[in-house]
C-alpha cells in the first residue's frame, strides 16, 4: 500500500497523464476537424473527387474552401461516409432534379454582402431579373459544368430558345456582347449597337441624310434573332401607306425591288442630285417630283 505521500504523488501523476491525454486528444481532434472542414485536400481521400478537385484548383474559386459552398448536415455527412465505406461507388451519382448541390443562399453570402473585393450581384440588372425576380438558381447559369463558373452562351438558350437563331455575321458572338448583364440594358439599345457599328451612328451620317429614324431603336428594324426577317422587310411595318403611293407599287411589286435598292440604309432620303444617278441605272431620268404622282 502507498503511504499518504505516495498516494498523493500517484494521484498527481495520474492527473498529469490524464491532462496530457486530454490535451493530446483535444489537439488531435481539433486538427482532424480543421483538416476535414478546412483543407480541400481532404476531399481527395475519396477517389471520386479527383476531377472535381483539379477543376477547382484552376477555377476562380480556388481560394474558397469546399465547405464554404458545399454545406452538408451532420446526417448527410455520415450517410456519405457510410456509402463510401460499404457501397464503394465508382462514379459520382447524378444530380437529382429536385435537389440543388449549391443553392443560391450559399452564393449570396459572398456575392450579395461581405468582402467588397468580391463581385456583387446587388447592382446587376441581369441578376435583378433572373435571381431576385424570377428566382432562378445561380447554378442554372453558373457552374453548370464542374467548377466552371463563367456562364456560356449555350446556357442562355436553355431558357431563351428563340435566341438560338442569329444572323450569320453574329453567330460567333456571346449573348452578353449585346445584352449587358451586369451594368447595362438587358435589351440592347442604340448605344450598345453603336459600340461596334460606329459608322452607322446618326452622328456619322452625311448632312443630307434623313433624321426621320433617329427616335427609333436599332432593333426596331434589325431583328438579329430572326434571320428570316431582313431589315428591309421591317419597312412595311411603318411605311405601308407610302408603298402604295406614286411609283412605289411599280418598283416594289412589279419589278420586285426592295426598299434598299433605292434608299441607302441609314440615309434614306433621295435628293435630286442622287436621284439623277440612281434612276439612270435602270431607266432614263425623270424629274423626282413625278415619282410621287
Amino acid at each position: 500500500m502507498f503511504s499518504n505521500g505516495g498516494t498523493k504523488k500517484f494521484k498527481i501523476i495520474i492527473g498529469v497523464l490524464v491532462g496530457l491525454l486530454v490535451v493530446v486528444v483535444g489537439m488531435g481532434s481539433l486538427h482532424l476537424y480543421d483538416y476535414t472542414e478546412n483543407d480541400p485536400e481532404f476531399c481527395l481521400n475519396c477517389h471520386l473527387m479527383k476531377d472535381a478537385f483539379h477543376s477547382w484548383e484552376t477555377s476562380v474559386h480556388k481560394g474558397v474552401n469546399c465547405h464554404t459552398c458545399h454545406h452538408a448536415t451532420l446526417y448527410e455527412r455520415n450517410m456519405m461516409f457510410v456509402k463510401t465505406i460499404f457501397e464503394r461507388p465508382t462514379e459520382v451519382s447524378e444530380r437529382p432534379h429536385d435537389k440543388i448541390i449549391v443553392p443560391s443562399t450559399m452564393c449570396v453570402t459572398c456575392h450579395l454582402t461581405g468582402n467588397k473585393e468580391i463581385i456583387k450581384v446587388s447592382r446587376s440588372k441581369g441578376h435583378s431579373l433572373h435571381w431576385f425576380k424570377e428566382n432562378i438558381e445561380c447554378s442554372s447559369c453558373h457552374a453548370v459544368e464542374l467548377h466552371k463558373f463563367e456562364p456560356e452562351q449555350k446556357f442562355c438558350v436553355n431558357c431563351h430558345a428563340s435566341a438560338k437563331n442569329m444572323v450569320p455575321k453574329m453567330k460567333d458572338m456571346a449573348c452578353t456582347d449585346c445584352h449587358n448583364f451586369r451594368t447595362g440594358r438587358l435589351v440592347p439599345g442604340n448605344k450598345e449597337c453603336i459600340e461596334c457599328h460606329q459608322n452607322k451612328s446618326p452622328l456619322t451620317q452625311p448632312a443630307g441624310a434623313s433624321r426621320a429614324h433617329q427616335p427609333f431603336e436599332c432593333n426596331d428594324c434589325h431583328q438579329v434573332h430572326d434571320p428570316k426577317k431582313a431589315a428591309a422587310i421591317s419597312c412595311t411595318e411603318c411605311h405601308q401607306g407610302a408603298m402604295q403611293r406614286g411609283k412605289h407599287p411599280i418598283h416594289i411589286k412589279a419589278l420586285g425591288n426592295a426598299c434598299t435598292t433605292c434608299h441607302t440604309p441609314h440615309q434614306w432620303r433621295i435628293t435630286k442630285k442622287s436621284a439623277s444617278k440612281l434612276c439612270s441605272q435602270c431607266h432614263k431620268n425623270y424629274p423626282l417630283r413625278t415619282f410621287s404622282r
